[in-house]
């Protein structure tokens, strides 16, 4: 390969690096939004992906994480990053608050009714419920 090629060729690959940390991988959970038409995926390095546009584009939620579940409730996106409930505002990503869940054994999944989060505890086989009615506590 001549000088220039490799050049072009390294050029190529540095434009097309930062792409590939925005792009889905080991996906294990993903929430949708109805009022922003967007989508939530957790990703493989535990980040959190969002794309409005069924996933033609991606971009980082903020600093936010996910490990398993997550649930769009108003204007907040929970989410379990390990045995931590996390709150996040749509709108900016910001983390709102973070809660250590004592006593989990393996978080995973959730859903919601009105102003509580049901969070399946795999490692104790129990159904955990969470008042999220004052999201800053």
């Amino acid at each position: 390969m001549k000088l220039p090629e490799l050049f072009l060729s390294l050029i190529a690959l540095a434009i097309s690096f930062p792409s590939l940390a925005q792009t889905p991988s080991s996906i294990e959970a993903v929430e949708y939004d109805p009022a922003s038409n967007s989508w939530y995926v957790s990703n493989g390095s535990q980040t959190i992906l969002v794309t409005n546009d069924a996933g033609q584009s991606w971009d980082y939620f903020g600093a936010a994480h996910a490990t398993h579940g997550m649930e769009v409730v108003g204007d907040y996106l929970y989410a379990i990053n390990s045995n931590l409930l996390a709150c996040y505002d749509l709108a900016s990503g910001y983390t709102v608050s973070t809660q250590s869940v004592t006593g989990a054994g393996f978080l995973n999944g959730m859903g919601s009714h009105g102003n509580t989060l049901v969070i399946s505890d795999f490692g104790t086989g129990r159904l955990l419920k969470v008042d999220i009615s004052d999201p800053m506590n």
